[in-house]
């Protein structure tokens, strides 16, 4: 049998073949790598999707500062201005870092404004991360065509409660950029928040300890003596005999005064007083679970609930020692949108690598051989 070798019109349609089948799966890989990386920028870029720089909605924390005494309350309100523009929804993240074991401060009360009637917030919750305290909130409006706020106006408010013990420096709370955002009505993509640059500043006086002064009644006794003059009349006889013979009696009275004067003596004791400062003791704060009237009552770290001492982190812990689950329910995690999908990036990458090991089992074929 004779085997002819392929022609040459037979070798170039391989050859073309060939290229062409190289070019098609090297474009489709680069393709499936570009869009993958395309699509993890637009999903991973937090900062894109959040606060923008030059957004017209506004969101901000009311007051600007709180200087407390040691176990006081005060409320903080969270606002929002969409100015001309009709919005669907907003979602917040205010988180406050500390140092030490515990924080300075406990935050409770999440609840909506009365004039927030037309909002629905399906997240209002505070926990402890690591060392910042957090509080996260989303709301959506039930009307249809969405809402223009213009000024701000308070949505959300909330009590923060110092702890017992003072600061040397203020705390600062803040809003977290990237999970802050505004939702403009007919386009959740399209976010129109500012980069929100609002904050609060929480002092804590530090208590102090005032003494009691006891004062000792002092005594003055005064004795004076005074002078008296003593006047002493004497009488001193003469007797005068002129004549033996006609007795004559002459009686002279002379009086000589005497003057005694007794100096006056005055003897003065006086009894300096004296000054005695006692520190009145400070009262004994109640334990874990022990009752209570306030939140003055309790250890450093917990707070007065339903007259018992506890942790406000878990108050329904009477050993106040937050349990596993109740870690997971303050700090879990947030129900903000989800900012990142991989899923079909891996997707791709995969298709791609399967086409291209196929191609090359392709090419590396023999071409069919005539005889």
């Amino acid at each position: 049998m004779l085997i002819h070798s392929p022609t040459k019109n037979n070798m170039n349609k391989f050859n073309n073949w060939k290229s062409y089948t190289l070019l098609g799966l090297l474009v489709l890989v680069i393709a499936s790598i570009g869009f993958g990386i395309l699509w993890m920028n637009q999903n991973t870029d937090n900062r894109s999707d959040a606060s923008v720089e030059g957004g017209v909605g506004e969101i901000a924390i009311s007051p600007s500062t709180l200087d407390l005494d040691p176990n006081e309350a005060a409320t903080v309100a969270v606002g929002i201005s969409s100015k001309d523009v009709a919005i669907s929804g907003f979602a917040f993240r205010l988180k406050l870092p500390f140092s030490g074991a515990n924080p300075p401060i406990a935050i409770s009360n999440l609840s909506k404004t009365g004039s927030a009637v037309d909002w629905k917030c399906d997240l209002l919750k505070t926990y402890v991360q690591g060392s910042e305290v957090l509080v996260d909130g989303a709301c959506t409006t039930s009307q249809y065509e969405g809402l223009v706020l213009t000024p701000i106006t308070n949505i959300i408010t909330f009590t923060v409660t110092a702890g017992s013990e003072g600061l040397s420096q203020p705390l600062t709370m803040t809003f977290d950029q990237r999970l802050t955002k505004m939702t403009k009505k007919g386009d959740a993509t399209q976010d129109i928040v500012a980069v929100p640059n609002s904050q609060l500043l929480i002092s804590i006086a530090t208590p102090t300890v005032s003494p009691t002064a006891h004062l000792t009644p002092s005594t003055t006794i005064t004795s004076s003596v005074t002078p008296s003059t003593t006047i002493t009349s004497s009488i001193t006889p003469s007797t005068t005999i002129t004549n033996a013979v006609t007795p004559s009696t002459t009686i002279t009275s002379s009086i000589t005064p005497s003057t005694t004067i007794t100096p006056s003596t005055t003897v003065t004791s006086r009894t300096t007083p004296s000054v005695t400062k006692a520190t009145t003791p400070s009262p004994t704060l109640a334990k874990c679970n022990v009752k209570c009237m306030a939140n003055a009552d309790c250890q450093s770290g917990l707070i007065c609930s339903s007259n018992v001492c506890r942790n406000p982190q878990c108050l329904n812990q009477t050993n106040c020692t937050c349990s596993v689950s109740g870690q997971q329910i303050a700090s879990g995690s947030s129900t903000l949108p989800v900012t990142a999908n991989e899923d079909y990036t891996i997707m791709f990458l995969i298709v791609g690598v399967f086409l291209l090991i196929g191609g090359t089992f392709m090419v590396s074929a023999k071409a069919p051989s005539q005889e």
